[in-house]
């Protein structure tokens, strides 16, 4: 068995079966860059249930059966620090931080007070007023505040939330009743508004979605016309949120001009950056353009668990107004674990809408120290090079077609033939599915506001130029299979050149 005493809960762990785990973990790692190794071995659910007996039994399992199925799970799961990994907004696979959350498993603490997480404490701490001052949140005059969360939809909550609080206070103990308030955000924003403000009980409908411009940043005059229309109804407009890094296009709002308009109607500003945050770490002026105004803002998000390669999740709520947090979340009853002792303003617990918090930071911390601020903006200035050699492919090609410009790391085309005329959604959508069945390629598709269907394609920090070249190649191949199947089956003609 896996531990050496009597209880099986209680146990000391095995030597040479940690040896066998992490020989394991080593093979799987090194087999992601071998030209052999797909990024995902896709079979459908009824045949993965035949791979494993997914029922649990009444006796336990032996070391080898620990061993098999571990073999049996890391070969059927995606390989997501594979350099064909194209498809969510992660990738790479990041040493430092992957040991960091091995010991942040092993030690098994909460993040609610400094006494039961001292240095986790003291390391979050260091991040947040790190990220802050990036933002510009936190200067000379003005300390800040943040935590870290379990992701950018927990973010975009406590944005609401602390919104919320400072638009209406009473509504902490006595509900929202009969307040008309209203939210705003664009058309392209992240989803988990919809679902926080279901959460808050204010209701989606209070949620209005500013239409977006034809390079995914909202249209700000629609905003202001938005807003003067609401409080021409007697509604109580209180949150905007704009977006750094739009999910599909990767889009940056201009936040000067939203802060203005929040600040002249008075409503908090929250900008979404949990995509397009990493550039608060490139040493470029692109920096400056991109995120000029977001010191403006109210509060900001950012998920390190993106492009910095950290494992999920890595998530960043900041707040520029000191001790709002605090009000907005702290509640009676917690007295049995928040003590008065000389460390208590270093307890995170009260600000935060969680009791038992997973130590996020250690790993954050440990790739950002090893890498430094240079590493990582010379990684993003790796990123963009391949984006724009990605885009320079595809605009040489007659059989493709570049649907917006890359502001980020995003990529948007679709597969399209000079000649015939088809159903281009159907075309796209066959060959994205062929690749992912055929395990040789993982990226997404999207469908704009008129329907049209079209690759989403996010770049790796592990691939190369010569893998995007490939990429384009196996796209035009499958293509021209799937034309002389659909449109040409008795012709053996020459479809792709």
């Amino acid at each position: 068995m896996l531990f050496n005493n009597q209880l099986p809960i209680t146990k000391l762990v095995d030597k040479k079966i940690l040896r066998r785990i992490f020989r394991t973990i080593g093979r799987y790692l090194n087999k992601n860059t071998s030209t052999g190794t797909t990024v995902l071995n896709y079979r459908s659910p009824e045949e993965l249930r035949k791979k494993i007996d997914l029922s649990i039994d009444s006796n336990g399992k032996d070391n080898d059966w620990l061993i098999k199925i571990l073999h049996i799970y890391l070969k059927y799961s995606v390989r997501t620090t594979h350099r064909n990994f194209n498809n969510q907004l992660f990738s790479a696979f990041n040493f430092p931080s992957f040991i960091g959350e091995i010991i942040s498993t092993l030690t098994n603490t909460t993040m609610a007070t400094y006494e039961a997480a001292p240095l986790a404490t003291l390391m979050e701490k260091e991040l947040i007023d790190k990220v802050n001052t990036l933002v510009g949140f936190k200067t000379k005059d003005n300390a800040a505040d943040g935590i870290m969360v379990p992701g950018g939809s927990y973010a975009n909550l406590m944005a609401l939330m602390c919104a919320r609080y400072q638009a209406a206070p009473e509504t902490k103990e006595q509900g929202i009743g009969n307040i008309p308030l209203k939210a705003f955000v664009s058309d392209q924003a992240h989803y988990s508004f919809k679902k926080m403000i279901n959460v808050l009980g204010i209701g989606t409908n209070a949620l209005v979605e500013i239409p977006s411009d034809k390079n995914g940043q909202m249209n700000t005059t629609l905003l202001e016309n938005a807003i003067k229309e609401s409080i021409s109804k007697g509604e109580r407009p209180f949150f905007v949120g704009a977006t750094a890094g739009t999910t599909v296009f990767g889009a940056f709002d201009p936040f000067g001009e939203i802060a203005s308009i929040a600040k002249k109607y008075k409503l908090w500003m929250h900008v979404d950056g949990a995509w397009g945050g990493f550039i608060l770490l490139y040493n470029n002026s692109l920096k400056k353009k991109l995120l000029n105004g977001i010191e403006l803002a109210d509060s900001f998000s950012w998920d390190a668990h993106k492009m910095m390669g950290v494992p999920l999740y890595a998530s960043f709520f900041l707040c520029k107004h000191e001790g709002l947090m605090l009000k907005s979340n702290s509640v009676q009853g917690g007295n049995y674990l928040f003590h008065s002792t000389e460390n208590t303003t270093f307890d995170t617990g009260p600000k935060s809408l969680q009791c038992g918090r997973h130590v996020d930071a250690l790993k954050v911390w440990l790739a950002w120290k090893f890498y430094g601020d240079k590493g990582y903006s010379d990684m993003i200035d790796d990123l963009y090079a391949k984006a724009r050699y990605l885009k320079k492919l595809i605009l040489k090609n007659s059989w493709f077609e570049l649907i917006a410009d890359p502001q980020y790391f995003n990529v948007c085309f679709r597969i399209k033939h000079p000649k015939i005329d088809m159903n281009l959604n159907d075309l796209n959508l066959e060959i994205r599915n062929r690749l992912l069945r055929s395990g040789s390629y993982f990226t997404n598709y999207a469908i704009s506001q008129n329907g049209s269907v079209f690759f989403r394609f996010i770049v790796n920090a592990s691939s190369t130029k010569e893998d995007y070249k490939q990429f384009l190649n196996k796209l035009l191949n499958e293509t021209g299979e799937y034309i002389k199947e659909k449109y040409l089956p008795d012709k053996n003609a020459e479809i792709v050149s």
